[in-house]
């Protein structure tokens, strides 16, 4: 409901969630260690993560892309435009390790071996077989979705108590007011690895910085919209493709 800017409906739709019993949002004490469990306590939809059928499953994956350890690729490293996100203080941070070659990793995905799955070195413990369920929907993206709603849709100041109660969970002080800055900050901490940042980007219309690149990517850039698939296009008399291809 965000992306079509009905924000009464995303407001109810939050509502129930939290009120659902389902799940609940972990404190600042539980935050490190509900990643590292088969089922995330603040996961209202999962991804089922099972070793038998699945030889090759999304966490392996993640932790292939996720860790610089050996057999793995390394290849996401965190930003130090993320990294700076985070104020003194936010349990979120501990979630990172600094590898041998100067990046820090995200640690959800290199392993579920306990609270603090790094080493005396410094290096991730790969002694498990990363076979946690990966959380889809979590209590804090409804409670940020609810925020958003109120902010945007002029319900009072419900918005800034929502940011609160998160902030308060992950180990930081209250804040007097938010806006859609201080709330889209919160999204990027909150889910940072989970796959909203591209979407939350696209419908908020904002433009796509590639800070270690030194780009922007203009919102307007038609490469924000993938090509459809021409054989598709070829079939479909009525289908036009995507402008700029």
């Amino acid at each position: 409901e965000l992306y079509r800017e009905n924000f009464a409906a995303a407001e109810t739709a939050a509502t129930n969630a939290m009120n659902s019993g389902l799940a609940n949002l972990t404190t600042a004490a539980q935050y490190n260690d509900a990643w590292y469990g088969e089922n995330h306590p603040e996961a209202f939809f999962e991804l089922v993560f099972d070793p038998v059928l699945e030889n090759v499953g999304p966490n392996n994956a993640m932790f292939s892309v996720a860790s610089l350890v050996t057999g793995a690729w390394g290849d996401l490293a965190a930003t130090p435009d993320l990294l700076a996100q985070f104020e003194t203080g936010d349990v979120r941070r501990d979630q990172f390790y600094l590898a041998s070659n100067g990046l820090e990793y995200q640690t959800q995905w290199t392993g579920s071996a306990g609270s603090n799955n790094i080493d005396a070195t410094g290096v991730p413990d790969v002694s498990s077989t990363w076979s946690d369920n990966v959380p889809i929907i979590r209590y804090a993206e409804a409670l940020l979705i609810r925020a958003e709603a109120r902010l945007r849709g002029g319900f009072g100041d419900g918005a800034t108590a929502d940011i609160n109660t998160l902030r308060t969970n992950r180990g930081l002080p209250t804040v007097l007011s938010v806006n859609m800055a201080s709330i889209e900050k919160e999204r990027r901490c909150e889910l940072n690895y989970e796959g909203h940042r591209w979407f939350d980007l696209k419908r908020m219309g904002s433009d796509v910085n590639k800070p270690v690149q030194g780009r922007v990517i203009s919102y307007s850039d038609f490469r924000l919209l993938a090509p459809l698939p021409q054989a598709q296009v070829d079939l479909n008399p009525n289908m036009q493709q995507n402008p700029g291809y």
